[in-house]
């Protein structure tokens, strides 16, 4: 065997091992339980800080916005005011 054979069969030794590793992830992450995304509900609410920097001149904002962890509350708070 020649040294330019050993070389093209110990790098599809290594393709292989890592397409078997890929499949094996890729099974696992679908068998996985899925975690929940958000917070749960309850008492209190979320602290949100938004806005932008407005560049090297200055100007721009920050405003904090709280977030209800209560649905019920969050969907009063969507509503237009009247």
């Amino acid at each position: 065997m020649t040294v330019l054979a050993a070389v093209w069969l110990l790098l599809g030794l290594i393709g292989l091992a890592l397409l078997a590793a890929m499949v094996v992830q890729a099974r696992r992450q679908r068998r996985a339980p899925r975690q929940n995304r958000g917070v749960a509900p309850g008492q209190g609410a979320s602290l949100l800080h938004e806005g932008h920097g407005g560049g090297g001149g200055g100007g721009g904002y920050n405003r904090p916005t709280l977030v209800p962890r209560d649905p019920q509350a969050y969907a009063k708070a969507l509503q237009p005011r009247k």
